[in-house]
């Protein structure tokens, strides 16, 4: 670690250092601050794990509300679809019977309130 420092950094941090720890060599209070340097580093390292846990987390969560987010609109899609193919569905089967009992089909659109031309699609499909 104390390679990383430069000189200024290395002399100001001896200089802490032998206020610190006045009995001590040069050589010995290198030894100390780099198991210092190697803590701080570690706690350092521990909180930038915490960190990037929690963003994970919180990342997590987001993709998986909107996953459901997606899953419930898709489902009202689905719904409202499924709906509006019935209705298509029931309005054929009655134009069918209708035309099946005899009515023109003008008297069937008037009866379904469509066009003339929607009733003939309507038997296109």
């Amino acid at each position: 670690m104390l390679r990383n420092l430069s000189s200024d950094e290395k002399i100001w941090l001896m200089a802490r250092a032998k206020e610190k720890y006045a009995l001590c060599s040069d050589s010995e209070i290198a030894i100390v601050l780099t198991r210092e340097m190697d803590k701080d580093m570690y706690s350092v390292v521990k909180r930038s794990s915490r960190l990037l846990i929690k963003i994970a987390t919180t990342r997590e969560a987001a993709k998986n509300e909107g996953i459901e987010q997606g899953k419930k609109e898709g489902k009202e899609e689905g719904l409202i679809e499924g709906e509006k193919k019935g209705a298509q569905q029931k309005m054929k089967e009655l134009a069918q019977n209708m035309r099946l009992q005899g009515f023109q089909d003008t008297v069937i659109a008037k009866c379904l309130n469509i066009s003339i031309e929607e009733l003939h699609k309507i038997f296109d499909l």
